[in-house]
């Protein structure tokens, strides 16, 4: 199957649908050629059957130390039987499974052996978010259990398709109209998050903070659809369910400053890093590319990054300015919502479409 390329027509049409892409052949394409980006099935599916594709920090199969153990492939998780491993976090792996009565392939979130009880918390917490959020460019959860040894797990949706960490790894940048369509359903997912009612051991919040947008937990579906995932160590705002001390949780590349010195969080931290994440996509770099944490964590706070504009000079001047607006060091200079963040971002991409660079 040949790549799918991107009229202004297909931008208009994945912005307006929201979760969905779809091709619009036959207009003229040949400015978007430049930056190829590939959505065909052949390239969409992640590398799961490739071990050196998966970093894993202890053992994943047989037993542990202390007498648990994880699954092997073949057995049972509940209801579900285990088809494959498909990636290892901090915290849990996740398995591809089969569930035997519904004849449906789901994912399988476990908690890794020898967990923290707050890790188990945690985990807790992540499916009692996940159950509340039903949107269709969000990840959803269909059970929670335990299985043999007291590993807890969650049983959800599974996206057969690919992270944008690896899209972007394997295609380096990718065209403007289809960066800012993408970030677009994002704000989309995002706003819902932000504002949805989730009731949480007996109280009820109005207000949840993903704390961890990253490309690696934004998944592209084979069929184009675009989804956020990994509630992880989301919370609502101003409420800290779980113990962190002078911890920082996230991956560091894509954490807001206030994230890295402890400060007060809300909803514009989500949009700081959906910011990076755009940065990243139309330059094909991180906006912080120190490997060193003590450097990444400096020139953040300081608010040193190189303009997206330097790398890309053909780079339209509005997204310039939204890149700078997301970016800002302060909270108060940043959009104050993902929903004016989404707005602002159609109002570009409608005038990218209708004037297209040359």
């Amino acid at each position: 199957m040949p790549p799918i390329r991107y009229s202004p027509r297909f931008v208009r049409a994945f912005a307006s649908q929201g979760s969905r892409a779809i091709a619009a052949p036959g207009t003229d394409e040949s400015w978007l050629d430049s930056v190829p980006f590939d959505f065909s099935p052949e390239n969409l599916r992640m590398a799961t059957t490739k071990q050196d594709a998966i970093s894993f920090s202890s053992p994943v199969d047989g037993e542990y130390s202390d007498g648990q153990r994880l699954p092997c492939m073949g057995e049972r998780i509940g209801k579900c039987r285990v088809l494959e491993r498909i990636a290892t976090g901090g915290m849990a792996v996740v398995y591809k499974v089969l569930h035997e009565e519904l004849e449906v392939v789901r994912a399988v979130k476990l908690l890794k052996p020898g967990s923290s009880s707050e890790w188990c918390e945690r985990l807790n917490t992540e499916a009692k978010i996940s159950a509340h959020l039903r949107h269709p460019n969000i990840v959803e959860i269909h059970n929670v259990d335990v299985w043999q040894g007291g590993l807890p797990y969650i049983e959800m949706e599974y996206i057969e398709g690919a992270s944008l960490d690896d899209k972007i790894a394997t295609h380096g940048r990718m065209p403007v109209p289809v960066a800012v369509a993408l970030t677009f359903i994002l704000c989309n997912a995002l706003h819902y998050a932000h504002h949805c009612a989730i009731r949480l051991y007996g109280k009820i919040y109005s207000s949840l903070i993903h704390r961890d947008i990253k490309p690696a937990n934004i998944m592209i579906s084979s069929s184009g659809t675009v989804k956020l995932a990994d509630f992880g160590i989301a919370q609502p705002e101003n409420v800290s369910l779980h113990t962190v001390g002078s911890h920082v949780l996230g991956t560091y590349a894509y954490l807001s400053p206030e994230q890295l010195t402890l400060k007060r969080l809300d909803q514009r931290s989500d949009l700081y890093s959906l910011g990076l994440i755009l940065y990243e996509m139309v330059t094909g770099r991180k906006a912080f590319p120190q490997r060193a944490v003590g450097e990444l964590v400096q020139s953040k706070v300081e608010g040193n990054i190189h303009p997206a504009v330097a790398l890309v000079p053909e780079l339209p001047a509005k997204i310039s300015a939204i890149l700078d607006r997301a970016l800002a060091l302060k909270k108060e200079d940043r959009f104050a919502s993902a929903e004016e963040l989404g707005r602002t971002l159609k109002n570009a991409l409608d005038e990218i479409s209708r004037h297209p660079p040359r």
